[in-house]
């Protein structure tokens, strides 16, 4: 059986059928945990003893720990290349979500009660498309280039105020104006939480006919289903790791009521 030889030497396949092969890897995470984090290799091994943690505690914990099991399994498969290029992919859209929480959510949402008055949304993106020229910024996916125009801005924020105001009302308008929303539909940055009627996920309007009542998706929107396919073409990655990454908000907050249940 060929061993794996990229940083687990001695390990086979087979070794992770047994007790013992499965404790030597074991040791391995452990080993490298207590170097990596001693506070963390601690508290984990007081977890194994018995310690109870609270709900936000043992987030905390499986978060912290979760990177380094990464690494130790693509070192044992011999995937570590793989695995640090599917993580650029993946770090690659970290500007969007930077650009959500800073700029679409900290500064435009505050604001939105105030009514201001300010340029149109025309006049903001026809201003937006020009610095993002200038500054060779312009990209096919529009989305990524402003969230990383965002961040230049951010890196210094006194001598950018002016342009950090006007991606501001920029925002704004983007939040409340068709144009702006139909010019942003389908952004991950500007897919902001709303409440839920669970008892009414789908309005239904009643039709009449023949003296019969049926019921009718009143949304407005409908999928025609093609034999057995999907109406729904699934998220792209951005989209699901948008979806991570409010699991990961949840967790730090207490909040993840979908694998705990809601509290009544």
């Amino acid at each position: 059986m060929h061993a794996f030889t990229p940083g687990l030497p001695g390990l086979t396949y087979a070794d992770l059928h047994t007790l013992e092969g499965l404790s030597r890897l074991d040791a391995e995470y452990l080993r490298r945990l207590k170097a990596q984090d001693a506070v963390r290799y601690d508290q984990l091994l007081a977890v194994r003893a018995g310690r109870v943690l609270s709900p936000l505690e043992n987030s905390e914990l499986l978060l912290a720990c979760s990177p380094l099991l990464d690494a130790v399994i693509a070192d044992l498969f011999g995937i570590r290349t793989q695995i640090d290029t599917a993580r650029g992919a993946t770090l690659a859209h970290n500007p969007v979500f930077v650009f959500k929480k800073l700029f679409v959510q900290r500064r435009a949402r505050r604001r939105l009660l105030k009514k201001e008055e300010f340029e149109t949304f025309a006049q903001l993106d026809a201003w937006l498309s020009s610095v993002l020229q200038q500054a060779g910024a312009a990209d096919a996916d529009r989305e990524l280039a402003i969230a990383r125009f965002a961040e230049t801005l951010l890196a210094d924020e006194p001598g950018n105020a002016d342009h950090i105001e006007k991606l501001t009302r920029w925002c704004i308008r983007a939040l409340t104006v068709p144009e702006g929303q139909q010019a942003v539909h389908g952004w991950v940055s500007f897919k902001l939480p709303n409440g839920v009627d669970f008892a009414n996920l789908v309005p239904i309007q009643i039709i009449t006919k023949d003296g019969a009542e049926r019921f009718e998706n009143a949304s407005g929107h409908r999928h025609a289903r093609d034999g057995f396919h999907l109406t729904d073409p699934r998220m792209n990655a951005r989209e699901v790791q948008s979806e991570i990454n409010y699991c990961v908000y949840c967790h730090d907050h207490d909040g993840d009521f979908c694998s705990k249940g809601f509290p009544e």
